[in-house]
Order: structure tokens, then sequence, then C-alpha cells
């Protein structure tokens, strides 16, 4: 009961210990593609610093998408205010994933699309880098533990 009144997203704990795994993979690949290609253009970019670029650009775009939508009186779902985006997407970012740190949601004068063009194109590295993983590791590892009992309780 108390889940469904507070928790927005309505996930079960079995749902939300997997999304935090799939979420854990997906960091990890990121930091796999940055140890063994770069975006070269007018700049040479490494892939975490333009993740996180293009992540911040589509929480900016969407939030305006929102903002608009609210202004043209666009009814949405429950629970799905601009002011109720920009709470859950700071808890997303509360939990210290700081490839994805320093968004700022001040000026969103230029995000009036989620179309996103760089100049970049994608390069491998000459040398690769030494690949050791996302950095909070030990989370991802007691998630998945977490994981595999509600998995053994359901059986």
């Amino acid at each position: 009961m108390r889940r469904q009144q507070h928790d927005y997203n309505a996930l079960s704990p079995d749902d939300r210990h997997y999304f935090s795994y799939v979420r854990g993979l997906a960091i990890n690949l990121i930091h796999w593609i940055n140890c063994h290609y770069v975006f070269e253009g007018n700049t040479t970019e490494d892939p975490l610093t333009m993740a996180r670029k293009y992540f911040h650009y589509q929480v900016r775009a969407i939030i305006h998408y929102k903002m608009k939508a609210e202004k043209d009186d666009v009814q949405g779902v429950p629970n799905c205010t601009e002011a109720d985006l920009r709470r859950q997407i700071s808890l997303l970012l509360a939990d210290g994933m700081t490839e994805f740190a320093g968004l700022s949601l001040a000026d969103l004068r230029d995000a009036d699309s989620l179309a996103w063009e760089t100049g970049h194109t994608l390069a491998e590295r000459t040398k690769p880098l030494d690949f050791k993983g996302i950095r909070h590791s030990l989370y991802h590892m007691l998630v998945l533990i977490m994981a595999t009992q509600s998995a053994i309780r359901l059986s």
C-alpha cells in the first residue's frame, strides 16, 4: 500500500533490483567503449564526456517538452508534472552516478528538440585504455545478490 502511495513508478522490489543491475551493465558498457574509442571532430572527446553531454541534452529537452505541454494545457499521466519530473531526475542523479553529474536545468532555451548534432565521428583508439569496469561495482554486486535472493524466494 505504501509503495503505491509514494512510489510514482510502482515498481516491485524485484523490478527495481533488475533495473539497477541493468543500469550498472549499461554504465559498464559506456566505460568499456571509453577505453576503446574516442569521438573526433573540431575537438577530441572521450565517450564518457559525450555520453554525459548527450544525457544532459536529452533530459533538458524532455523537461522543455513537459513545460510546453503544461503551458498548452495538455494533460499527462498522474504524478507527471514538471515538478515531479525534475524530482525524479534529481533522484536519479543523487546516488553517486558521477558519470552523468553536473546537470543544470536552469536554462532550457536551446533544449527545444531531441535531435542532437555534434559534428563528431567515432574512431578507434590507437592504444586502448585498461578497462577496469565501473568504480561502484560493489554496489551492483549487492544488487545482484539481492536479485538472486528474490529469485530464490520466488522458486
